[in-house]
């Protein structure tokens, strides 16, 4: 039913814990496909030792995630992709919740669940499934879906491009975002059954052009063939509540107006930041409570002011 993918990439301290939790799932139609995309911990090694007749592994030139899930997929049996990165792991429900959509939900495409940053991972006896049939209306607030808990049904990649190559920031995002619309609605589990870890996730930090991230791909006119109705209301909000994130990079910074154009929704007390000289955002960026400060002001101007 499930096939599981797994990039693998420098991190050997995480994947037995990855492979474990899908191990010890009480649902148990899946495979498992681990793309290591050119490791040099001995990741790879580890996983051939102790999984060589549980997991198929594929090594790969250091290519990038979107490469590895996307090789993983071309490799994949099952109709139903589901996504886990090597320094998570599941709840050993997830994939029996996860086949509960689709015995409530026959059509579901694209569903998952929230997540914990604690372990163990505790959820309530019988969580609720829920239908999301507008989704853009609400994604500002919540995209809802991760790279670690997320399940697409694998004609969505055999009929559309898949995760793009050239994406460093959000390229997760930019998937959900064309799977949704794809299918029209989504489903989503509401009972944390992933552990994300913040502690594993946390490293050298990219500052990626804005081309090369989600923000490039959402304002352009060809992103969604099939616009919901409520797109063009969402990638507004979505880049002005985040787009600041990217500015401690000067370059991003004098690219600005070029995104800001595009919004044609008045939000000015949002927009009026973005005018703001690149000695603002230097200082906005160098601690952590001036970060946290601006992140609270956008969040209440669009769930507040402009709600």
């Amino acid at each position: 039913m499930f096939s599981i993918i797994i990039p693998l990439y420098n991190k050997a301290p995480y994947i037995q814990r990855a492979i474990d939790s899908i191990m010890n799932q009480s649902f148990t139609e899946y495979e498992i496909i681990v793309v290591n995309d050119g490791s040099t911990d001995g990741g790879d090694n580890l996983v051939e030792k102790h999984y060589s007749n549980k997991v198929t592994l594929i090594n790969q030139k250091n290519q990038g995630v979107s490469v590895a899930r996307n090789r993983g997929v071309e490799e994949s049996k099952h109709q139903f992709i589901s996504f886990l990165d090597a320094d998570d792991c599941w709840h050993e429900d997830y994939l029996f919740w996860m086949a509960k959509v689709v015995e409530k939900y026959p059509d579901a495409g694209i569903f998952g669940s929230t997540y914990s940053n604690q372990l163990p991972i505790e959820i309530q006896e019988d969580p609720e499934i829920i239908e999301i049939q507008d989704y853009f209306k609400r994604a500002d607030y919540n995209t809802l879906y991760t790279s670690s808990s997320t399940v697409i049904r694998k004609d969505f990649f055999e009929n559309t491009e898949g995760f793009k190559k050239h994406l460093i920031k959000g390229e997760d995002l930019d998937v959900w975002f064309r799977a949704v619309a794809w299918f029209e609605k989504c489903y989503y589990v509401k009972a944390p059954l992933l552990y994300y870890d913040l502690s594993a996730a946390s490293g050298t930090r990219q500052l990626p052009s804005l081309e090369r991230t989600i923000f490039s791909e959402v304002l352009s006119p060809s992103f969604l063939p099939k616009e919901p109705l409520a797109w063009k209301y969402f990638k507004e909000r979505f880049l002005l509540l985040n787009l600041w994130m990217y500015f401690e990079n000067k370059n991003n910074w004098l690219v600005r107006n070029e995104f800001l154009n595009q919004i044609k929704s008045p939000y000015l007390l949002a927009k009026i930041l973005y005018r703001l000289p690149f000695v603002f955002w230097k200082f906005i960026h160098k601690y952590p409570s001036t970060k946290s400060l601006l992140r609270k002001y956008l969040k209440f101007c669009f769930r507040y002011l402009y709600s």
